[in-house]
């Protein structure tokens, strides 16, 4: 089941790595765009580092952090339906954010809102494996002698990041139709919620991860508007 994920992550990868370019330089009015190069290399060169150092991870958590605060109310155990529930929920965000794209943007815009949010979702996993393989905080459910080969990949939380980016996407499009980014919102605090349930990650592991998908999808809209693709 791992080797399938893996895969899977590949393979997004190289998409969003694709789309990244064609954003930056296929569709741009000039070939060296300063921002758009600077987002474009950081992100290659984040890519290249997680997938190395992820590559190397090994099962050998450390109880030794202190839970502390919210963190002492998670419960220290693995529950894989309620982690199931949560892969579900991620799932389903990025579905409605297809749909938003295809029913409520202009066909002649579509493909630059494909981009930004392809985008905003790679900033957003690459910072999230940043945080992960740099502090390599154990999952709750280690703390009871369970192991997996991801156990100390728990902060921040990468579900929460990508769900909160996208549905912070949706609302920085400003739609006319808000049930869309108010959907996505909705399931990227479920998903958090049940991430935390689930013993995968604490609450300050999520509430991070929701400050870290915000920020980026409104940065970088702030810094290179939609329309500027």
């Amino acid at each position: 089941m791992l080797n399938h994920i893996n895969q899977s992550v590949k393979h997004l990868k190289v998409l969003l790595l694709i789309l990244s370019f064609y954003g930056h330089f296929a569709s741009s009015q000039t070939l060296i765009n300063p921002n758009k190069v600077i987002f474009w290399g950081i992100n290659a060169l984040h890519t290249t580092t997680n997938s190395y150092h992820y590559s190397k991870i090994k099962t050998n958590p450390s109880t030794s952090f202190k839970i502390k605060s919210l963190d002492s109310k998670v419960p220290l155990r693995l529950s894989k339906g309620v982690a199931k529930a949560s892969d579900i929920t991620f799932i389903t965000t990025a579905f409605v954010a297809g749909i938003f794209v295809l029913s409520e943007i202009p066909k002649d815009k579509r493909l630059r809102q494909s981009i930004r949010m392809a985008e905003n979702v790679w900033m957003t996993y690459n910072i999230t494996e940043t945080f992960k393989n740099t502090v390599k905080r154990v999952r709750p459910y280690a703390y009871q002698g369970v192991r997996e080969k991801d156990d100390i990949r728990s902060f921040i939380s990468g579900h929460s990041s990508l769900t909160a980016n996208m549905a912070t996407t949706l609302w920085m499009s400003n739609p006319k139709n808000k049930i869309f980014p108010i959907l996505a919102t909705g399931l990227a605090i479920g998903t958090a919620a049940l991430r935390v349930k689930a013993g995968k990650h604490f609450i300050s592991d999520v509430l991070s991860g929701i400050i870290v998908g915000f920020g980026v999808a409104y940065i970088h809209e702030k810094i290179t508007p939609i329309n500027g693709i």
